[in-house]
């Protein structure tokens, strides 16, 4: 469905946040279409839905039950704001938390642009695996 109001795209990220926690391959699929753009600020910058399947398998063999929950989501039309926090134990059984803001551009219902600020040095898995 292509968001049009601000409750249709906050709908949407329900969505795709439901998918991120269930089944990341199919988030990918379904919400990013051939030409998005993913850029994590100051670390990477993703355009290749491959390479973006690769690092999400690198991230879950890292943090097999990382999980995502919102603490806001906020829309102005096709855009959204997500304030999330990242969290999850890795294989080691080490427990980890990383809040982070995701700005979100909708077009035709499907992510073009996904900015992402956090503190990577958080997160289990860094640097990214090689192209």
């Amino acid at each position: 469905m292509p968001a049009k109001t601000p409750d249709q795209t906050i709908e949407l990220c329900e969505r795709w946040l439901e998918l991120y926690n269930s089944d990341i391959h199919r988030m990918i699929d379904e919400f990013y279409p051939d030409d998005f753009v993913l850029a994590v600020m100051g670390v990477a910058e993703i355009t290749d839905k491959g390479y973006f399947h690769k690092f999400e398998d690198a991230f879950l063999a890292a943090s097999p039950e990382r999980k995502a929950r919102a603490v806001r989501i906020t829309a102005t039309g096709e855009d959204a704001t997500l304030e999330l926090v990242l969290y999850g134990t890795t294989v080691d059984g080490t427990k980890w938390e990383v809040p982070l803001c995701e700005l979100l551009t909708f077009e035709n219902g499907l992510i073009a642009r996904d900015v992402i600020y956090l503190d990577p040095a958080k997160l289990p898995v860094f640097p990214a695996p090689e192209m």
